[in-house]
């Protein structure tokens, strides 16, 4: 179909409809009556966006046009919207792009006119793919959308999920917060891409530990007064040591929390490239909390083999021997030093 009888189409369409396809149009409307009242504001916004993929399509300015379409489709998911992005990128020479959106359009309208027509350029991309790229697309379905998708053992991005993978034998793994892990292994043929759907089950409620009896409420230890030369004296290497720990674990704390934050993003993102945004966000705040967690962790045991070491040693004045005083309530223990430094 020309250009020109695609925007014939548009101006007929006022609602999301296709660019390309008028086909699409009528199992677009029948899903679009089906599903919710939608936000007008975001309909609005939606709207602006496909106008300008339109205008770039016209234009031929193609990477314009595919941008618009997905910055609509973030603000009002259509299957129609999915086929002008598929379409838009098929003119970019985009294979894995334009397969993606083809085979994400086809999920959504099972019962489109021109299916036949669209299932057949899917096999043309397919064969062309695994031509030019020696890999097949693969796509991570979900009954919970979110979760984290790892391929033999490797995260590559959240459900729904959709990438370009060797063929073979493949593990899939979906975890997520609340849920038990959900697995199983696929073959992907080198011609054929694949859909993989996993369902996620809700972890039962953990029961109540019971509540441990209360110990002694103190025990105080106190060395023999007479046993060295005087009280030890804390080198400012150790206080170092241990400030430069509860600095490293107080920054892995912070960044903890922002990743767990940018995990709460990835659950409630409407759209796979936001889910995409948070998931990357999530992986290098988780990465830099560890990294934190781990210097915290080797500068507290140096201060403790320091602190050993400035313990071992007497000096100075008779200041009265150090005490090492520990308590315990129920459910846990604490140990405290007192003496002078």
């Amino acid at each position: 179909m020309t250009v020109r009888a695609c925007l014939k189409t548009v101006l007929v369409c006022f609602a999301l409809g296709s660019v390309v396809s008028p086909a699409a149009a009528q199992p677009a409307a029948k899903a679009a009556a089906a599903q919710p009242k939608r936000d007008a504001d975001a309909k609005a916004r939606a709207q602006k966006h496909f106008e300008r993929g339109v205008a770039a399509y016209k234009e031929s300015r193609f990477k314009d046009a595919v941008d618009a379409f997905l910055d609509a489709h973030r603000e009002y998911p259509s299957p129609s919207l999915s086929f002008n992005a598929a379409r838009a990128y098929d003119k970019l020479l985009d294979t894995a792009g334009a397969l993606r959106f083809y085979r994400e359009y086809l999920r959504q309208t099972p019962e489109a006119t021109d299916r036949a027509s669209v299932e057949t350029r899917v096999g043309e991309l397919e064969t062309k793919l695994q031509q030019e790229r020696g890999r097949q697309q693969v796509t991570v379905l979900s009954n919970v959308e979110g979760a984290t998708v790892r391929i033999d053992d490797q995260p590559v991005g959240v459900a729904p999920w959709t990438g370009e993978i060797l063929p073979g034998t493949h593990k899939v793994k979906l975890t997520l917060d609340g849920y038990e892990d959900s697995e199983q292994s696929f073959e992907l043929l080198a011609h054929r891409a694949l859909d993989v759907t996993l369902s996620l089950r809700a972890k039962a409620a953990a029961p109540a530990e019971p509540k441990p009896e209360a110990g002694p409420a103190a025990v105080t230890v106190k060395p023999d007064a007479s046993g060295g030369e005087g009280s030890a004296r804390i080198s400012w290497m150790t206080w170092t040591a241990f400030g430069v720990g509860a600095a490293a674990l107080g920054g892995a704390g912070v960044f903890e929390l922002m990743r767990a934050s940018s995990e709460e993003d990835v659950k409630t993102e409407r759209t796979q490239l936001a889910r995409h945004d948070a998931f990357d966000r999530m992986e290098s705040q988780q990465k830099t909390a560890r990294i934190f967690a781990g210097v915290g962790a080797v500068a507290v045991v140096a201060g403790g083999v320091l602190l050993a070491l400035d313990l071992s040693k007497g000096g100075g004045k008779k200041e009265g021997p150090p005490a090492v005083s520990v308590g315990c309530l129920p459910g846990s223990c604490s140990a405290a030093f007192a003496g002078r430094f």
